[in-house]
């Protein structure tokens, strides 16, 4: 089949993602090995020159290896993805798992435990080895152990407490609201205790205890 067919469907499938969405080479290689029964390895390298090409001309834009986002056009010029939320969605979610979690002020901001907005997004995420543009303004954290979908609510849970030490809340009584926002995750009480005995020092494992525990029966699980 000719090049330019495999080029129209690729050209095809780019059009019809949403413009806030980040398109993945893997992706469009699985498309275009599927429709026109191509070896994978072989669709790979079709896909792979050809959204570089559509990247040059300004089509796409490149987020980092493997990864773009559309560009269009308006009245200020081409513009493509907000670069802070394709990387904090990029930091976060890994095909729809877990792999990251608001940290420090930005999690008491989404929270409500404050409602000061930092100027940063602090992210706790697997892929805090990796490079962020820096107007992205994306400050990137080690999480204690790797994230996911099973510890993420209870390392969240740690750094909630954490964070509200180091930063401070504008609640009256921030420890009956961190309560009310673990049970509503449902928390496990003992095993948020565990987390903590596992990764927190003895301060921060007995303020843990604390609002895990000090709010009676009735406040958790």
């Amino acid at each position: 089949m000719p090049a330019q067919t495999y080029g129209r469907h690729i050209d095809e499938y780019v059009q019809k993602q949403p413009d806030n969405i980040v398109i993945s080479n893997a992706r469009v290689a699985a498309a275009l090995a599927t429709d026109h029964g191509l070896d994978l390895t072989r669709a790979k390298k079709i896909v792979n020159m050809k959204m570089k090409r559509l990247a040059d001309t300004g089509k796409l834009e490149r987020i980092k290896k493997g990864l773009y986002g559309k560009v269009h056009d308006t009245v200020f010029g081409k513009v493509g993805l907000i670069t802070a939320n394709v990387y904090t969605g990029l930091l976060m979610q890994d095909n729809g798992i877990t792999t990251g979690y608001f940290a420090g002020p930005t999690l008491l901001n989404a929270i409500g435990l404050n409602n000061h907005l930092p100027r940063e997004r602090h992210i706790a995420t697997n892929h805090w080895r990796w490079q962020v543009p820096v107007e992205a303004n994306i400050r990137i954290y080690k999480p204690p152990e790797a994230i996911n979908e099973k510890n993420a609510p209870y390392l969240q849970a740690i750094e909630m407490i954490a964070a509200a030490r180091k930063y401070g809340t504008t609640e009256s009584d921030p420890a009956t609201a961190m309560r009310k926002i673990m049970q509503g995750y449902q928390l496990n009480r003992d095993m948020l205790v565990s987390y903590a005995h596992k990764h927190c020092t003895k301060v921060m494992f007995l303020a843990v205890i604390e609002i895990a525990y000090g709010g009676g029966e009735h406040e958790a699980a």
